[in-house]
């Protein structure tokens, strides 16, 4: 069976009745969160600015969307910032030195 090809008249149609939808609202959501935090370098040693709303925000798109293997837990700051941290035996933060093990 071939479908029959859209006119760009149902193409905009199509494409403004979907603008209207949860999608396309989250995908809008997470663009404007995207603006609101500071540009992170290659050499950002941690996540000093709260960046929760943003990592929240990409949670709820990434649900809304429906992506393959979207089954993890909402992504938290906390936890994210550890992919920062300098790999060595201590770490100190905010004056306190933490000692750093591989074990789990």
């Amino acid at each position: 069976m071939v479908k029959a090809k859209l006119t760009d008249e149902e193409k905009e149609a199509q494409y403004e009745k979907w603008m209207g939808e949860p999608e396309a609202l989250a995908i809008a959501k997470f663009q404007v969160q995207r603006k609101t935090i500071p540009g992170m370098e290659l050499a950002n040693k941690d996540l000093c600015f709260n960046y929760q709303p943003y990592f929240d925000s990409l949670f709820e798109m990434v649900q809304e969307l429906k992506v393959p293997g979207r089954k993890a837990k909402a992504y938290e700051q906390q936890f994210i910032r550890t992919m920062f941290f300098e790999k060595c035996e201590h770490f100190t933060i905010d004056g306190t030195m933490y000692n750093l093990t591989n074990a789990a």
